[in-house]
């Protein structure tokens, strides 16, 4: 009887002095509640007795958590309606057992600090920014805030892997006069882009026509240069071949007068004793 009383003891030692740590988790181990190792590696390990000892299991992989839907003002006044999710992973086992004691309690520490933070940023920016539709839009979360969050969680022995905004909404109350408002603004916009670029393609226009203007005069005032040596050129061959044989100069200038006369066309009267007929028919 003895000796079965004694491995009973033996084996009520062994289960409460022998345990085993699963790949999926971490540990802490307490001496009268109080915490004196904390372990992140699977394996066996041994402690004192229940109830010298005890320990406390968690969650090691890393746990999403869906933080209900908040509302939060933007710079100027308007309100959102947000609704975050945050990928976070115990980081201090012993902390996270001191400050929060178990999953569960995790929650609400973390749902304040996303809140707190991230009702923060969106304070500091204008509704129209939040929205924006641009080809390259500013992150809704800029990587510091995110950073922020994660210092703020470690005072619980949690680290804050990834926060994303699910879905970003307006107030039922609210949504058709924000509608509104965004439409007015954007039409605002739209007027202002017009009239700049009704006011540059004048200006543009201006420009074009006072250059085709100085262009123009440029080139008559070129073209009546030319014109005026070339006729101070012709007037003295003229007067060269005039100078050679008056004869021959009268003659061609008589059948240039001919030529162009009858170049359109119709009937001409005239005496044959006048030029530049007379011309013609002297050697006839």
């Amino acid at each position: 009887m003895k000796y079965l009383l004694s491995v009973l003891v033996f084996l009520w030692l062994c289960s409460t002095s022998m345990f085993v740590v699963d790949a999926r988790k971490v540990a802490v181990v307490t001496m009268f509640g109080d915490p004196i190792q904390d372990i992140q590696q699977s394996g066996l390990y041994l402690k004192a007795p229940w109830p010298i000892q005890q320990v406390h299991e968690f969650e090691g992989r890393a746990q999403l958590l869906r933080v209900e839907a908040f509302e939060a003002f933007t710079k100027d006044t308007k309100n959102l309606v947000l609704t975050p999710i945050v990928i976070w992973k115990i980081s201090d086992p012993t902390l996270f057992l001191q400050r929060v004691r178990n999953e569960e309690g995790a929650a609400r520490p973390l749902r304040d600090v996303i809140t707190a933070y991230i009702a923060a940023s969106i304070g500091k920016r204008d509704f129209s920014d939040v929205l924006r539709v641009d080809s390259d839009p500013a992150p809704l979360l800029p990587q510091e805030l995110k950073q922020k969050i994660d210092r703020e969680a470690l005072q619980f022995g949690i680290s804050v892997q990834d926060i994303q905004i699910t879905a970003l909404s307006l107030p039922v109350q609210n949504e058709q006069s924000i509608y509104e408002r965004m439409r007015a603004e954007r039409s605002r916009i739209a007027n202002r882009y017009r009239s700049e670029g009704k006011e540059k393609a004048d200006g543009i226009r201006a420009k074009a026509d006072r250059e085709a203007v100085e262009i123009t005069s440029n080139a008559q005032r070129e073209a009546a240069k030319i014109r005026s040596k070339a006729e101070k050129l012709a007037s003295e061959q003229y007067a060269q071949t005039y100078s050679q044989n008056p004869e021959l100069y009268r003659l061609l200038r008589d059948l240039e007068s001919v030529e162009s006369s009858f170049q359109s066309g119709g009937h001409i009267v005239l005496p044959i004793e006048e030029r530049p007929f007379r011309s013609l028919l002297e050697d006839q």
